[in-house]
């Protein structure tokens, strides 16, 4: 959830959320094998295309799955969407990051939640260049909660730096070359078949070294 999956309660009488992910035509692979991490959930649920509509004009097409209303996704509704009532008033509504959210994709507990995550908002900068990073984009939060996230990867021992968008409020983490090699052999144990176009460069970097070696 802390990727592109959100939860939201569905007409006025909604009770319980549902979970929706939402992916582009080249990672709909993907979107389905991310569901079977929720079990029955999304059983029998088949994903539907959807357009938004772009400032330019133009349209953006997906494939959206949501999955059934559930009492236990009540729980993550509030832990991921409840903010403080002096929070600003721009991010209410909004998914957040703290260290008890954070702590559910710890590697040394859930390496599978954390793959997950970078299956989603992961990329690779410097791809021209010998050894790419790997990035994590972060979206809209709080400068409070960019900087959180940075503290909690280095806490973990990974090389990582916050880099600002300049046309956009958002942010990107960067692990440098010391970062990427130690946090990609995680993440590669745990990456969907499905999601490994997205990083084939550092797959064939690390199959080289693993070559050599």
């Amino acid at each position: 959830m802390l990727g592109d999956g959100c939860l939201e309660v569905c007409g006025k009488g909604g009770r319980y959320p549902t979970l929706k992910f939402d992916h582009g035509f080249n990672q709909i692979c993907y979107m389905m094998d991310e569901v079977k991490a929720f079990g029955s959930l999304f059983k029998a649920i088949k994903p539907t295309p959807c357009k938004h509509p772009l400032e330019s004009g133009r349209e953006n097409h997906t494939f959206q799955i949501r999955s059934r209303a559930h009492p236990f996704l009540a729980e993550y509704y509030e832990l991921f969407y409840s903010r403080p009532a002096n929070e600003c008033t721009s991010h209410i509504g909004k998914k957040r990051i703290t260290p008890d959210i954070l702590g559910l994709v710890d590697p040394r507990i859930n390496p599978l939640g954390l793959a997950l995550w970078f299956g989603d908002d992961g990329s690779l900068a410097h791809k021209d260049r010998p050894f790419p990073d790997l990035e994590l984009y972060l979206g809209g939060l709080s400068d409070l909660e960019y900087l959180l996230a940075e503290k909690w990867f280095r806490d973990l021992g990974f090389e990582v730096k916050l880099h600002h968008s300049s046309s956009s409020n958002s942010c990107r983490l960067r692990f440098g070359i010391a970062g990427t090699r130690l946090l990609f052999p995680i993440l590669r144990a745990h990456f969907p078949d499905s999601i490994q176009f997205k990083f084939e460069p550092l797959f064939r970097l690390m199959k080289e070294v693993q070559n050599v070696d």
